[in-house]
């Protein structure tokens, strides 16, 4: 009594009083045994009754006595692993299951029953229980499932309602017994990722009634724009004295600079909706560079620049391309290069890549763009620096037409500096 805990006291002589009583001819009890040194260790007690006299009473009994120490704290070891992993398994919200294809009977561990909300399905009609547990209609995705793995499959992964199953099937030798896997219940991901889905739609949906919005009231607001210049037009043709002459030049300036706005707003509305055309015609590509700057000379010479044009000598006579957009494009790179530079002078270059199309260079010797303003340069409505604005003007989109443009183009537009 010493050495055995009360509770393994009672085991053994419970099962002595079964031997005796004639209720049972062999028992075995496992007994923890406390030795002198404190330590504990655990024997598997048999006993078997082999000889009883006439009233049944046992006359004589023999027993074993092994150490099963080892092997009791390798079970608690194992235990103890599988009450973590089933710990894991709720926190991580992934049940077990198992399915023997010889008696159809489906195992499921904790977790897999708290997230089916059933208990070890036995072998009757086993899709059919399963598939109550979810909907009358997922009965055939469960046969499906299953004979996946039979036809040698090496992993399956299904959908079922809001519950992700994994499963990979269970081998002897090269026949399919059964199946093992998880389940893992997707509820929350999966209703997220509809909200997700919902809110994308919703944002895409705002935003192109916003571009349908800028786009429409751009093209109403320009119809009158273009009769205002018409009508500077022909007031400028008229008798005038130097005053009045000044203040047609200022408002057909401004005017001009209205109509740019408006071009740019219509241009950037296009490009997000996806709904700018663009012409492919074969086009003397030096020659359209050349009437491109020509346009620049005179506000080139104001500041006292130089305007020059390279062009490779390899270019092919005429390539297909829109050429309106292509001189959209250069016509807003060297704008921004005559702009910002002080002195010094604008260079554009045309670099034929062969199979890879033309390179269209512009480089100034201007101020120059810092890190930060380059990673925000073909933003929509940013500028490099916010002073520009006040300084000389413009909105901010220019650049990011033109990356648009170039794109839409098959091309890349990048900045060196």
């Amino acid at each position: 009594k010493r050495r055995i805990s009360a509770p393994a006291l009672a085991l053994v002589e419970a099962s002595h009083r079964k031997l005796f009583s004639g209720e049972l001819d062999f028992a075995e009890v496992e007994i923890p045994i406390r030795q002198d040194d404190g330590a504990v260790r655990w024997v598997l007690n048999r006993e078997s009754v082999v000889e009883r006299a006439p009233d049944g009473k046992p006359l004589r009994i023999i027993g074993t006595y092994h150490d099963i120490t080892d092997r009791k704290r390798l079970d608690e070891v194992t235990a103890a692993h599988t009450a973590q992993l089933e710990s894991m398994a709720r926190v991580a919200g992934v049940g077990g299951f198992e399915v023997d294809f010889a008696t159809m009977t489906l195992t499921l561990n904790a977790q897999a029953s708290d997230v089916l909300g059933v208990a070890t399905i036995g072998p009757q009609d086993l899709y059919k229980a399963l598939a109550r547990t979810f909907s009358p209609d997922i009965e055939a995705a469960l046969k499906e499932a299953i004979e996946a793995v039979l036809f040698g499959k090496d992993e399956l992964g299904r959908a079922v309602r809001w519950i992700r199953v994994i499963g990979r099937p269970i081998l002897e030798g090269e026949e399919v017994i059964g199946v093992t896997g998880a389940l893992l219940d997707v509820t929350e991901k999966v209703e997220q990722a509809a909200a997700l889905t919902a809110a994308v739609a919703a944002a895409d949906a705002a935003n192109a009634a916003k571009s349908d919005f800028l786009a429409n009231m751009s093209h109403e607001i320009r119809t009158p724009m273009n009769g205002v210049l018409g009508m500077l037009d022909l007031l400028n043709r008229t008798q005038m004295d130097p005053e009045q002459a000044d203040l047609v030049r200022t408002a057909r300036s401004a005017a001009d600079m209205l109509l740019a706005l408006l071009n740019d707003l219509l241009d950037a509305a296009k490009l997000e909706s996806g709904a700018i055309e663009l012409e492919a015609l074969p086009v003397d590509l030096a020659q359209l560079m050349r009437d491109t700057l020509r346009l620049f000379s005179s506000g080139a010479e104001d500041k006292g620049l130089a305007l020059s044009l390279e062009v490779d000598p390899d270019l092919p006579a005429r390539l297909v391309t829109d050429p309106t957009r292509v001189r959209q494009v250069v016509s807003n790179l060297v704008s921004n290069a005559i702009k910002f530079t002080p002195s010094g002078g604008v260079s554009a270059r045309l670099h034929w890549r062969g199979d890879s199309g033309v390179e269209i260079e512009v480089e100034d010797t201007g101020i120059g763009i810092d890190a930060d303003g380059q990673e925000r340069l073909f933003r929509r409505f940013a500028q490099a620096d916010a002073s520009t604005t006040r300084r000389v003007g413009g909105t901010g989109l220019g650049l990011s037409i033109c990356q648009g443009l170039v794109e839409r183009m098959g091309g890349s537009i990048t900045v060196h500096s």
